[in-house]
């Protein structure tokens, strides 16, 4: 149901359907779980769909929220020390979900924060002499995921201490920015 037929006509009837889970049952109810965290079986344009779910069954269901936004954070994390292009699309829509499930009020700010400072600042290494494995000189993706990430939910911190936030997030994500610019592996052929 959530990987082939979610569409925006259908999700009141998943959503009712799901609300039939035997919540009750562990084995059932980490399965139920473990396939709303995973959006990357979902297509691209459903993801907003899928949060919307996790929504209308977070209000209903004691912490279901929270061990999906935990596993779309873990699933960040692990694609942040496993750098390979194969999971790339992977990344995205995990990175996406995570937009949406804020958007749907199921993941806070804070979380969407300490992600994006991850990306700019986890495994990264400032100096040109000594390349980090994980976040190498040519690899700009983590620059798409922020994007990304800002793209999906970034217009929803326009006030407050949220809107600070951004603005101080935007000034280091700006400095990595510079930093991968000014690399010397970008002043070659490449």
């Amino acid at each position: 149901l959530l990987y082939q037929d979610l569409s925006k006509s259908n999700i009141e009837d998943i959503l009712q359907l799901l609300h039939k889970v035997d919540w009750e049952n562990t084995e059932v109810s980490e399965f139920t779980i473990e396939c709303l965290t995973m959006a990357y079986h979902v297509k691209y344009n459903n993801i907003a769909y899928l949060a919307s779910i996790v929504s209308g069954l977070n209000d209903e269901i004691d912490a279901i929220g929270i061990h999906v936004v935990d596993g779309v954070m873990e699933d960040i994390r692990l694609g942040m020390e496993v750098n390979t292009p194969k999971y790339n699309q992977r990344r995205l829509a995990m990175m996406k979900y995570m937009g949406e499930l804020y958007k749907y009020r199921v993941a806070e700010s804070n979380e969407v924060f300490q992600i994006l400072y991850s990306l700019i600042s986890f495994g990264v290494s400032l100096s040109y002499a000594q390349p980090s494995d994980l976040d190498p000189p040519n690899h700009l993706f983590r620059i798409r995921l922020s994007c990304v990430l800002l793209e999906t939910c970034g217009k929803y911190f326009i006030g407050g201490t949220n809107c600070k936030k951004l603005d101080y997030f935007l000034i280091y994500f700006q400095r990595y920015f510079w930093f991968k610019y000014e690399d010397p592996y970008w002043k070659t052929a490449d």
